[in-house]
């Protein structure tokens, strides 16, 4: 068991992270040996919170995803924050441009999609902020 490790990553709410975020929390799910069904779903929730933080209003000025093992799961945390420290250059516009129709209706769906894939998820969009813990048996 990997008790109490911890795997953090921080970013700009930039599409260009996306991708790097997605990254990370297969990495660290495989780290800590989750099934590919787990890990495809992970992979799912945390894009979605960075979308949702590319798109809030205001913007977070980074987005931090804290992966960290206890004894009975694996609890995963992705967040908007407001604070640029850390990350030297980071410039990303305050506000993103006005939303399409289509990106409205996946903004309407992005909290039925999460909670769907991790019923005892915790989701806030407003922040955005993801909380959720995986069985170690999932």
């Amino acid at each position: 068991m990997h008790d109490d490790e911890v795997l953090e990553l921080r970013f700009p709410p930039a599409p260009a992270f996306n991708s790097t975020a997605r990254l990370f929390v297969g990495a660290a799910g495989r780290h800590f040996a989750l099934s590919e069904e787990t890990l495809a779903d992970l992979r799912v929730a945390v894009s979605e919170v960075c979308t949702e933080a590319m798109e809030a209003r205001p913007r977070p000025d980074l987005v931090s995803i804290v992966v960290r093992a206890r004894p009975e799961s694996l609890d995963v945390q992705v967040e908007g924050q407001v604070d640029t420290s850390g990350i030297p250059g980071a410039d990303v516009p305050a506000d993103p441009p006005p939303a399409s129709a289509e990106a409205e209706m996946a903004r309407a769906l992005r909290a039925p999609l999460l909670l769907a894939l991790f019923p005892e998820a915790v989701y806030d969009a407003a922040t955005p902020r993801l909380v959720l813990s995986v069985p170690w048996d999932a």
